[in-house]
């Protein structure tokens, strides 16, 4: 299923991706949606799942060798390819939304 992915970097930048997720994918993944990394209480699990997710939005192979789990590697660079350079303007096939964020 289609899902909106929301990550803000506060406060540097939003990333947006509409990308196809499978129901396992989505059930994992959604565990972080409002999730504020470095503000909310420290979970390990919820902060493996950003990283993820951060990789994922990753536009540049230099930065492999910084994913530390198989899962990072996994999603690595997957999301950042189906980021129009414009931005995403039409949202309306979005079936789900996960949004996140990482206060730097």
């Amino acid at each position: 299923m289609k899902t909106l992915i929301i990550y803000e970097q506060i406060p540097e930048r939003t990333q947006i991706a509409l990308i196809d997720l499978t129901d396992e994918e989505y059930a994992r993944f959604s565990k972080v949606h409002g999730y504020g990394v470095n503000i909310d209480e420290y979970d390990q699990e919820k902060y493996e799942i950003a990283n993820a997710i951060h990789c994922g939005f990753c536009d540049n192979p230099i930065y492999s060798p910084y994913c530390d789990t198989d899962e990072e590697h996994a999603y690595f660079m997957k999301f950042a390819d189906v980021i129009p350079q414009d931005g995403i303007t039409n949202i309306s096939g979005a079936e789900r939304l996960i949004h996140l964020k990482f206060f730097l």
